[in-house]
């Protein structure tokens, strides 16, 4: 653009420049630019797809407004291109604050978990680098019956034709990942909580049981098989002798 919003609009060669930069199909005539008063409403028919009233515009009240208009001159049509311009920039001003703040919070996220001042989709890239880097130097996986030791990436609970089954997603000390049912020993966990001395000098235990957990280490016995399309990714089942290490 050649021409600044900021520009105040004081002669009609102003106002034809703010035209063909913002409004460049306006057609101009002698008596100015014509500018059409149909009711947006309606259409201009007067009349809608309702019924009330016998179908009479509320806002025209029933007049044919397809073909009202009026002329008004260059400057007055560069002062509404003008308006309509600037409220085009707050809005994208707006938004352009609010991705910011939207942004913002992404960072203080990350930088309050360790990752750095960084967004989402940063985040994102930045773990998918890693794990690019350490499937390269990750073994491939094995078959048979073997044991596995590594830390659990996820857990999950799925409902099937053969009820409720727990699974989970570990990557082993050599880099692969294997995937499948959790353990009966690590479906319900034993937890000891020690409690001091209450008033009358007593200290007891509590036992309570909990969940596997995301980040625990294990080790169990299990059968994989290895993926048909992922050398390094492979699923276990039959799983015994398990253990929290």
């Amino acid at each position: 653009m050649s021409i600044e919003l900021s520009t105040r609009i004081t002669n009609n060669e102003i106002a034809l420049q703010f035209i063909a930069d913002y409004a460049p199909q306006t057609k101009i005539e002698e008596k100015g630019v014509w500018i059409s008063m149909r009711c947006l409403r309606c259409g201009g028919s007067g009349y809608g797809n309702w019924f009330q009233d016998g179908g009479m515009c509320y806002e025209c009240y029933g007049a044919n407004t397809k073909n009202a208009g009026a002329f008004i001159s260059v400057r007055k049509f560069a002062q509404r291109i003008k308006q309509e311009q600037r409220r085009i920039q707050k809005r994208r001003e707006q938004a352009q604050y609010r991705e910011e703040r939207k942004l913002d919070g992404q960072r203080d996220w990350c930088e309050r978990n360790g990752h750095g001042r960084i967004t989402f989709a940063e985040l994102d890239a930045k773990r998918k680098a890693e794990r690019a880097a350490e499937r390269l130097v990750a073994e491939d996986c094995p078959t048979g019956r073997i044991e596995i030791t590594g830390t659990v990436l996820k857990t999950e609970v799925r409902d099937g034709i053969y009820g409720t089954q727990y699974k989970m997603t570990v990557k082993t000390d050599g880099g692969y990942i294997v995937w499948g049912s959790i353990p009966s020993e690590l479906q319900l966990i034993d937890e000891s909580i020690e409690h001091p001395a209450d008033e009358h000098g007593e200290a007891w235990t509590e036992t309570l049981q909990r969940s596997l957990k995301q980040g625990e280490r294990v080790k169990f016995t299990a059968t994989i098989e290895r993926s048909n399309t992922d050398t390094k990714f492979g699923f276990f089942k039959r799983p015994a002798k398990a253990s929290i290490c």
